[in-house]
């Protein structure tokens, strides 16, 4: 797992490529990242042994990336994409879908001392295993996911703190 950095005082491009702290997936495989603050990323990416991982960046790691940390006992199809979203500062959730098709989301905040929480299959939702799911904060701590479902039909689910019984949705999309 690679990467590289652009910013502002870089007069000469683009800085990098830099190996993340020993990071290996499958050629190819999806890295995704996030900013759930300012100067502080995050990435998530399918590991070799088909588990989900995370490494951390922020200008106060003196020795760079921290990571790599195993995301609970989830198995995914190799290279299977995980899907991240920040819905307010120091908030994370994560999307994927497992080797059964399972449409599935594991969370993170301060708050949570042991780590990582999740993962729950959302409201029954089924896709080709490893299919994408796109997620988005559409304002603070409100969540919208997409996924093409296993009639190749695109659906979406939504999640608000206010929803007391959790996910709502799967709702399928046009015709």
């Amino acid at each position: 797992v690679m990467s590289a950095a652009w910013e502002p005082d870089y007069t000469d491009g683009w800085h990098g490529w830099w190996h993340i702290k020993g990071g290996q997936a499958a050629p190819g495989a999806a890295v995704t990242s996030v900013s759930r603050s300012a100067d502080h990323l995050d990435i998530f990416v399918t590991g070799t042994n088909n588990r989900v991982y995370t490494a951390s960046w922020a200008p106060d790691f003196t020795d760079g990336w921290h990571g790599w940390a195993l995301i609970g006992d989830l198995i995914v199809p190799q290279g299977a994409p995980v899907h991240c979203v920040s819905r307010s500062a120091n908030k994370l959730d994560i999307f994927t879908t497992d080797i059964n098709g399972a449409v599935m989301s594991a969370a993170w905040e301060p708050d949570y001392v042991d780590g990582w929480h999740g993962w729950w299959h959302i409201k029954g939702g089924q896709a080709a295993p490893g299919a994408p799911v796109t997620a988005v904060s559409r304002s603070s701590d409100k969540l919208d996911i997409f996924v093409i479902g296993t009639d190749h039909r695109v659906y979406t689910a939504v999640w608000e703190p206010d929803f007391a019984d959790g996910w709502h949705g799967w709702w399928r999309m046009g015709s």
